[in-house]
């Protein structure tokens, strides 16, 4: 039927940002959403550089990524200013038709469960130095610690 393996190269935490801003609504803090917006966007191009970088290393080249976005309120609330910010920063949005044409999509993968995406996977097999697969903003301590020092969410006068 022609179908094909999915996969992404850019793993992130965007999940994680979602679920502590809906448990800031159930708490009734007030959401500052420019400020959200900023750490949203800090910490996917944060995955994004990462994972580039990455290729880089573990392949020698560049690859055609395939990002991962969660459903979720803020994926669909802040694409236009993803889309904004990678285009900005010289990137271009691709088909994933053509994403999946790079030479990546050929290689294979032993590495049954990865948390890093391909890239990642392949970098485990090719007995990279795992540390560099650990990235601050892949975890709920450093989003927490981003959304607290941007003071994106504020508590409100009835809930101090």
């Amino acid at each position: 039927m022609g179908y094909q393996e999915g996969y992404i190269t850019v793993n992130n935490y965007d999940f994680a940002i979602n679920h502590l801003v809906n448990k800031a609504i159930k708490n009734k803090q007030v959401v500052d959403f420019e400020k959200l917006k900023q750490v949203y966007l800090a910490v996917l191009w944060d995955c994004i550089s990462f994972y580039d970088h990455l290729a880089l290393k573990v392949l020698g080249r560049r690859v055609k990524h395939v990002l991962l976005l969660h459903t979720n309120d803020l994926a669909a609330y802040y694409i236009g200013d993803l889309v904004t910010m990678i285009r900005g920063k010289g990137w271009k949005i691709i088909p994933i038709q053509e994403a999946y044409q790079d030479p990546i999509a050929k290689l294979k993968i032993t590495t049954i469960k990865s948390q890093y995406g391909r890239i990642g996977a392949l970098a485990q097999e090719r007995k990279t130095d795992y540390r560099s697969l650990i990235r601050p903003s892949l975890s709920y301590a450093y989003i927490k610690k981003a959304l607290k020092e941007a003071q994106a969410f504020m508590h409100t006068a009835n809930n101090q």
